[in-house]
């Protein structure tokens, strides 16, 4: 269960001040997968990022498997990280001189799995995942769909409470994009994780078990994942 209770953030920017998130609420079941849509500048990223233990509320509770990450030091925060967050990027922010198998084992390195288990646990995910011609390909030798996949299969490798997306679907094209999508909430549903993912793509919002909308920091729970921008949204309090 992920827990986000009165969450408030806030920006100077010269002499003006932002408010990224303005009182944010919400409860997450283990297992469910969330879309989080709305403009540029609307607080989407600052939110993901508060949920990914990479920055503080100023105000608020943030509570991921049963821990208040808001009360943590910084070092307890690279742990909760490591251990309980997956991220996955639009850019895939794969290692280039790495092949796949070797991307996907990387994040067990820094939690100290001998390399023979993360290997088997790499291999699996990739396998999962569809990739297992592919394992010993670098980056490069892969297609943009193929390396997303790869994305995937590092971020559930340390196996978190919780995976992050960001744009995931945002340089793929639509079919693969369809892919990736139906392969996340398989993923979700099978090994019960939650994602949460923040984008502009109706083909993740039509595929997830909850949408909300951002609005200048604040969040707006939709009757419909059909009717993105609908006005029976109601603010999330």
């Amino acid at each position: 269960m992920i827990k986000l209770k009165n969450l408030v953030k806030t920006y100077k920017m010269g002499s003006t001040t932002v408010k990224a998130l303005d009182g944010i609420n919400l409860e997450v079941a283990d297992g469910t997968f969330i879309t989080i849509m709305g403009r540029s500048g609307s607080g989407k990223t600052t939110l993901l990022n508060m949920i990914g233990c990479l920055d503080r509320p100023d105000n608020g509770t943030i509570i991921i498997d049963g821990a208040d990450i808001t009360k943590l030091p910084r070092r307890q925060l690279s742990k909760i990280r490591r251990e309980k967050i997956g991220f996955i990027f639009q850019q895939h922010n794969l290692i280039d001189t790495l092949t796949a198998l070797e991307n996907v084992m990387l994040p067990l390195r820094y939690v100290r799995v001998p390399k023979k288990k993360a290997k088997a646990l790499a291999l699996k995910l990739l396998i999962q995942v569809g990739l297992q011609s592919r394992i010993n390909h670098l980056p490069k030798q892969l297609s943009g769909g193929e390396q997303q996949r790869v994305a995937i299969a590092r971020a559930l490798v340390n196996k978190p409470v919780a995976i992050l997306g960001d744009e995931p679907t945002g340089s793929i094209d639509t079919e693969t994009a369809q892919a990736i999508v139906a392969l996340m909430r398989k993923l979700s549903k099978k090994n019960n994780q939650t994602f949460i993912v923040v984008t502009h793509d109706p083909i993740i919002a039509a595929a997830s078990d909850l949408v909300v909308k951002m609005i200048d920091g604040k969040l707006y729970q939709e009757d419909s994942n059909i009717n993105i921008l609908g006005k029976e949204d109601k603010l999330i309090i």
